[in-house]
Order: C-alpha cells, then structure tokens, then sequence
C-alpha cells in the first residue's frame, strides 16, 4: 500500500476530525446547584459580516507493519506533520429563525511530513476557496452532517450535556473512514468583564473504521479507538467560537490485502497523537 497516500488522507481526516469535533456536542443537560446566574450560549450573526479564523495541527505518528511471517514485522521510522489552515465565515442573510447562510473560504492551507511539503494539499484548499454555503442553526448544527454544539436552555457554571453522535459524512467520502463519538461537555466557567467568555471543556471517547484504498492490491480495513479533550472559548454576547486548544490520541490497525510473498506486511499498527489550535483573528482580507 501506498504509505505516502495514506499519510496524505489521514491528514485530510484529521482536519476534517478537527473541524467536526468541536460541533459534536448535543445539548442533552444535567444541572447542578446553582451557583450564578443562567447564561444562554447561542451563535449570533449581522448580515454581511465576515469572521476570520487560523487552525494550526502537530501530529506525531509511529508505525508498525506486521508481515505474513512473523519475521519480517518492523518499526517504521516515526512521522511528524504540521498542517496551518485559514478560513473565513462571512453572512450573507440571517433568518427569521436566527439560522444563518453562510459562505466559508478556506484562504490558506500548507501542510509538511517531517518538514517536506505534502503532495495534493494544495489541490485541497483550492477546491474550497471558492467557497462552500452552509446554514447553520444558533445551536450550531448544520444540516444533517453537524450537530448542535450548545445546548437548547440556559445553563449554569458546572452544567454538563453529553451526546452519543455519528459521523456519517467520513463514510460518504472515498477512503475516508466512518466515526461514532461520545461526547461529554461542561461548562467550566464565565470570564468576568465587558466581553464575557464561556469556557467549555469537553472530553471525548469514539472508534472509526471503515475502508482504505490499497491500490491494485485491493482493499484495506481500518479500525482503532481515539479519545481526546478540548476547551473551547466562547464568545457569550458576540455569539461565535474564540478559539479551542484541544489533544487527540489514536491507536488504529489496518488490515491490508493478503499478498503471495511472505515479506509483504499483512497489517499495520498505527499510533497518534495530536494537538491542534484554533484562534479566531480581527480580521484579513481573502
């Protein structure tokens, strides 16, 4: 199989992981003693506006392939991957809902494998930088591909929701895994001040799995565990994401197509670990 391919569409899983997890919270609330006042978290936007964003991602990945024989399993040499997107959100109408279309652009994205450029990610961001339309709700969902991210009632300081979700999207896109998320999110605190900031930790559990392409070779299957832990800042009277700093760690096996030579490895041991930041910026032009 085609190690460098599959590097190539691990990082496009891993941003559109990134994207996707931050959204996977339902609001399914458990309360706790009062303790301040309710707040209400809920997107809000003006026509016409445009917020700007920039999401870095480190990832670390050691390698395992098991052969057909016993011995011919090796250590592949570890890889590191550095990947920077910038995109933009701009409004073009909100509706009597509070529902908004909005039009992203993805403006920058630039990724390396242990400090070599990645080949086709280009080919990635300049087939979005046209733009895409979306409708999202105040809650945050989007369609029927992302759910909400805020819960539907006010909630106070230690109030937690959780949500069991699927992500079908990933099974939908060729060689792209499926995933199934548990999401628990709490609401850790509110900054103080004119501009008052919720802090929303959340701490998630799930598996993927799901079909790799192999190439002539036929077909591969993927399947591991990941879990993870993000706080998300957001921004309670401008309604929008400030920023996230999150930590993903995965263990995943391939199994790959059974082959004559006895040298040819027969599965492949995957570990991951991975931090990421996302910041919104004051503003740039496309």
């Amino acid at each position: 199989m085609n190690t460098r391919l599959l590097n190539t569409r691990l990082l496009s899983l891993s941003a559109a992981l990134l994207a996707a997890l931050p959204l996977a919270a339902q609001a399914q609330t458990t309360a706790t003693a009062p303790t301040a006042s309710p707040v209400t978290l809920r997107y809000k936007w003006t026509p016409g506006e445009v917020r700007y964003y920039k999401m870095t991602m480190d990832m670390n990945m050691a390698m395992t392939m098991a052969g057909q024989a016993a011995s011919a399993s090796r250590t592949m040499p570890a890889m590191a991957q550095h990947m920077v997107m910038a995109y933009d959100t701009a409004v073009q109408s909100v509706n009597p809902d509070g529902s908004a279309i909005l039009t992203e652009h993805i403006t920058q994205m630039t990724a390396t494998l242990n400090g070599q450029p990645i080949p086709g990610i280009g080919a990635i961001a300049n087939a979005y930088k046209g733009g895409f339309t979306v409708v999202m709700s105040p809650a945050g969902k989007m369609g029927s591909m992302v759910p909400a991210i805020l819960p539907d009632a006010p909630i106070q300081i230690g109030d937690t929701w959780q949500s069991n979700t699927d992500l079908p999207m990933f099974g939908q896109m060729p060689g792209m895994p499926a995933m199934q998320l548990t999401v628990f999110s709490t609401l850790a605190g509110v900054s103080k001040g004119a501009q008052p900031i919720a802090d929303i930790h959340q701490a998630m559990q799930g598996t993927l799995g799901g079909a790799v392409p192999a190439g002539a070779a036929g077909s591969a299957s993927m399947a591991g565990q990941f879990h993870g832990d993000t706080s998300l800042k957001f921004d309670v009277d401008k309604g929008s994401v400030v920023g996230t700093d999150g930590t993903i760690t995965m263990n995943t096996t391939v199994a790959l197509p059974n082959m004559p030579d006895a040298s040819a490895p027969k599965s492949m041991r995957m570990q991951m670990q991975m931090t990421t930041h996302l910041e919104r910026l004051a503003g740039a032009s496309r």
